[in-house]
Formats: C-alpha cells, structure tokens, sequence
C-alpha cells in the first residue's frame, strides 16, 4: 500500500493498515528532507500498480491530488472501528481506532473519520471530509463535500452542511450551515466565510504571499495643472466657485451616467457627514458601516452622536459581508434598534457586493450610503461605482484615483439632495441681501484652485 504524504496523519493510517494485515507500507513525499521512522519514503510516482491511499489531513490538498491523478486508492478502516453491516465506505477513506458508524450511512471518497468520532444512522457524507476525533453526528444529517469538522462536535439530527464549510471544535450545530461558512460556539454561530472550494489552500497562500506591494496611487501632474492654476490667479477668481468647479462638477455626472448629479466638497468626509444629515440621523440612531475601511467611513457616524455598528468583511472583495449584514440587520430589529442606514466602502477601488448588499438594504427599506472614495473608474457589470447608492460619495485626496490635493463629492439621483448639500456646504446661507442663516451650515465646499 503507497500512503500519500510522509506526515504524522500517515503513521496514523500505516498503523491501522498493519493491524489490519498489511505486510509492505511505503510512503511517497515530495519533501527529499521528509521521513517516517521504520518505514521507507520514496518520491511520488504518476503510476503504480499498488493501491495508494492519501495520507494528507488537509481537504483540499486531497481533493487537487484525486483530481489531477489516476491511482487506484484504497481504504483503511481500524480493527476497533464499529462498522454496521449496511454502511457503505468509498475508497480512499480513512476510518480511524473506536470510531462508530450506524446502519444506513454513507461515506464518500478520500474522507477521515477520525478517532472516537461517531456516526449515527442514515448519515451522508459526501467526499473529501474530515470528522475530528470525538465528533458526534446524529441521525440523518448530510454533511457535503470538503467540510471540516471540529475535534468534539455535536451535530444535531436532520441538519445539513453546506460544501467546504468548516465547524470548529467543541460547536453544537443546531441549525444548517451554509456553504462556505465558518461557525463556532454553542449554539454555533456564522463567524466569516471562505469565498472557494481550496479555502484552505486559499487562506495558507494569503498568509503566506510574498508578493511585492501594490501601492495607493500617488499623484501624477501632467503640464496643465500649473497652466489653470495661473489662469485662475491671473483672473483673481479664488473663491469657492466658479466655473471651474460647475464644470467639474458637470464632468463628474457625465462620467458617471446614470443620471447622477454632483456637489462638489471639501473631502469625502464631508460628504458622508452631509449624506448622513440629509438621511436625518440623530443622536442614538445606529448607522451600520464595515470593519475593514479608514476611519473616516465611520467617524461621521459619531459626528451626530449616532452608533456605529460594524460588519466583517466576505472573502471576496474583503468589502463588507451581505450575509452578516443581513443578520445584524435582524440582530438590531430584534432589539428595537433598526438601523437608520447603511454605509459599504468600495476598499482600495475593489467594489463591494452592491446588488446582493443592495438587494438587503431595500428589503429592510434602510437608506444606502455608497463610500467610492478610492473606487473612480471601477465598475460593475458596466455600471461605474458612485451610482448605487441612494447617495454616493467620492475622494479626491492626494492617493486618489484622481486628486484636487484636498477634495471629495456627494453623488445622487436625488437632484434635491444634491441641492440641499451643497447649500449646507456653504454655510447654509439663506438667500437674503445680508448674512441670513436659518440651519446650522458647514464649510465644506471645494475651492475653486483645487478643482482646476
């Protein structure tokens, strides 16, 4: 018998194929430095007439060996281990000492029923899963392919896993899980999702990189700033509007279609702050926004003395989960405290899931704030991000996709919001022959020099 993998999950599996009368045990390892004591290694072969059996604890690790080869696999199945006359077992799989496997279960390719594990009747178990010692499975639960198990699980009858989900140790799972999902706890709860089948493999190359730095983006002058510049000196018009900035901000709604408008800001801080005001958030109301983004996605949220309720990110765009978004949404439901609205960031340009988070938003009738500081020019499906939102916002900070040194803009389809925030960008200053101010305003239009 050829184990697969010089690795201390392979002793495991020789000891269980010697007890069970295996005479001639061989390891293969790619590692020239890897050894098993009392046994021999050798290089893997792409042929062999013997029966190999991957002695390999990572699921996905397995799944992309089986699939790029042609082996004859067996199985090894411990002296100890309770099997039921009826159980079916697929080649491949480990079974391992004291484990109990009940009538009418089915057992998939390339699986690890670890030690102690037990397996209660009618279960299904699709391929390349791993029970961890101690693991109890009731009655009629499907578990799909690729899923991990935690070492002292419980899982309660009739649930099912969803593929390459992982349960970490010590849960008790007593709703279905869906794919992907990573749960923890008793009762078990979603904590974050993988975003593929080789998660595992995924998550060890993100730890793993070593790739150079992909750097924000740094300014670049092309000649013709310094010609508008003098323009604007030469003709003594540096106040805070112009035609300079109506044009900019004319190009700025052309660019981004969809029949947007555009008030250009001081930053687009300023725009969240005002986005924020125009939404009538007040003291004590609770705007959810993403964990993963600068702060000042959030620090407006406090500006009004309103709560900011975080959400992780989905793996992804590593933007914010709109399935945790949905449970926090029904979490503060559940506690009186509907969210008053949403604020997703498009992180370093790469856009957030905007139909799906979008499609969570109007079902809750939550207004949506769309943060596309760092995402100019990105797009999806053809739609340019600035555009999904109720109200949207843009940056032109010095890293920006495009700069004013200092600057930002509030987008939307509403043409009253866009009115309304750029009167209070400027003070909130009331039409009247003298200084008039009926609303607190704020200072936060763009200057003219900084949009030429």
């Amino acid at each position: 018998m050829i184990l697969l993998g010089a690795s201390g999950h392979g002793k495991v599996i020789a000891d269980i194929l010697k007890l069970s009368g295996e005479r001639e045990i061989i390891f293969w390892d790619d590692d020239p430095a890897a050894a098993v004591p009392g046994y021999i290694v050798c290089s893997p072969q792409k042929y062999t007439e013997d029966e190999v059996i991957l002695s390999i604890g990572n699921n996905a690790t397995r799944k992309k060996i089986a699939d790029a080869s042609s082996y004859t696999y067996g199985k090894a199945i411990h002296p100890t281990a309770i099997l039921s006359t009826d159980v079916f077992i697929s080649l491949g799989t480990v079974v391992m000492a004291a484990s109990v496997i009940n009538p009418g279960s089915r057992i998939g390719k390339h699986c690890i029923i670890n030690t102690a594990a037990v397996i209660d009747h009618d279960v299904i178990i699709e391929d390349y899963v791993h029970i961890s010692p101690n693991a109890t499975l009731a009655g009629n639960v499907t578990v799909k392919e690729g899923v991990w198990v935690g070492a002292g699980v419980t899982i309660i009858q009739g649930i099912t896993i969803g593929s390459w989900a992982v349960i970490g140790a010590g849960a008790v799972v007593i709703k279905d899980v869906p794919d992907n999902a990573v749960v923890v706890g008793n009762p078990a709860k979603i904590i974050r999702y993988f975003s593929e089948n080789k998660n595992l493999i995924r998550l060890e190359k993100i730890i793993s990189m070593t790739h150079p730095k992909i750097w924000l983006s740094s300014p670049h002058m092309g000649g013709k700033e310094q010609e508008y510049v003098k323009e604007a000196f030469d003709t003594n018009w540096v106040a805070p509007l112009g035609p300079n900035v109506n044009g900019f901000e004319t190009d700025l709604s052309s660019y981004l279609g969809e029949g947007v408008h555009a008030a250009a800001l001081s930053s687009g801080t300023a725009a969240i702050h005002l986005a924020l005001i125009l939404l009538g958030i007040q003291r004590g109301d609770e705007v959810i926004c993403q964990s993963m983004t600068f702060s000042a996605s959030a620090n407006p949220i406090a500006y009004l003395g309103a709560n900011p309720i975080f959400i992780d990110s989905e793996m992804d765009t590593w933007n914010m989960s709109p399935a945790f978004l949905e449970e926090a949404i029904l979490n503060r439901i559940a506690n009186g405290k509907k969210p008053k609205a949403i604020i997703v960031v498009h992180l370093y340009g790469m856009p957030a899931k905007m139909e799906e988070i979008a499609a969570v938003a109007n079902k809750y009738e939550i207004p949506l704030i769309e943060d596309a500081a760092e995402a100019l020019g990105s797009s999806i499906n053809g739609i340019k991000c600035g555009t999904f939102g109720d109200v949207s916002i843009l940056s032109f900070n010095g890293n920006k996709i495009i700069t004013t040194s200092g600057g930002g803009a509030f987008i939307s389809k509403n043409l009253d919001w866009v009115k309304k925030a750029t009167f209070l960008s400027t003070q909130a200053r009331d039409t009247a022959p003298h200084y008039q101010h009926s609303q607190i305003g704020y200072n936060y239009r763009i200057d003219r020099k900084s949009v030429v």
